[in-house]
């Protein structure tokens, strides 16, 4: 028999809170000290160029903001509106003099995510559930592509029998905010040049 150690809940509670620190310092550290390689591209696009990445800049460009891992009542399998929500205008954004037509990575993932979601929720008093279609399995790839991609090395605490509810985790995340923004304004401003109301 392995013998137990009980320690008092103010040294766990400080314990808990000197990790989170840490662990906060060491991934903003890491996240400043890593140069993002990836090649980008303006809005402006001369010529054809094959962007891979949409530079949107401005003032809030590398601005961080932190986001609490927890579980949420919102974003249910049954949840549409929400769900719908997430990708405004179908994700599509418009670069260059051509307004060539874009989505960026995030909403793909987003989009995915809810093709998932909807396969699951419509087969489930199913007792044979049809073959995944074709859109099914490429969401499955792609997002498997991109944890692969952005192979994050942030630990996640793992549940623990003994604490069915774990301290949340906060992870510091770029402002998925301002993307937003700059999708709005991108779709608004392609409104306006192409007549649409």
């Amino acid at each position: 028999m392995t013998p137990t150690v009980k320690a008092s809940p103010t040294i766990l509670f400080t314990s808990l809170v000197v990790l989170t620190i840490l662990k906060l310092c060491g991934t903003v550290w890491l996240r400043n000290s890593v140069s993002d390689r990836s090649p980008t591209c303006s809005t402006a696009l001369v010529g054809y160029n094959d962007p891979r990445q949409w530079d949107i800049g401005g003032e809030r460009k590398a601005a961080r903001v932190l986001m609490s891992s927890e579980e949420s009542v919102h974003y249910q399998l049954h949840a549409d509106l929400e769900w719908g929500a997430l990708v405004p205008a179908n994700g599509t954004i418009y670069l260059g003099p051509e307004r060539h037509p874009f989505t960026i990575s995030m909403f793909h993932q987003l989009r995915c995510i809810d093709t998932i979601r909807t396969v699951l929720f419509s087969t489930r008093d199913l007792e044979t559930p049809p073959p995944p279609s074709g859109l099914s399995r490429h969401c499955f790839n792609y997002l498997r592509q991109m944890a692969l991609c952005r192979a994050d090395t942030t630990l996640v605490q793992v549940l623990n029998p003994d604490d069915p509810h774990p301290f949340p985790d906060v992870a510091v995340c770029n402002d998925w905010e301002h993307v937003y923004t700059e999708v709005r304004r991108n779709q608004e401003h392609h409104r306006e040049a192409s007549g649409e109301e």
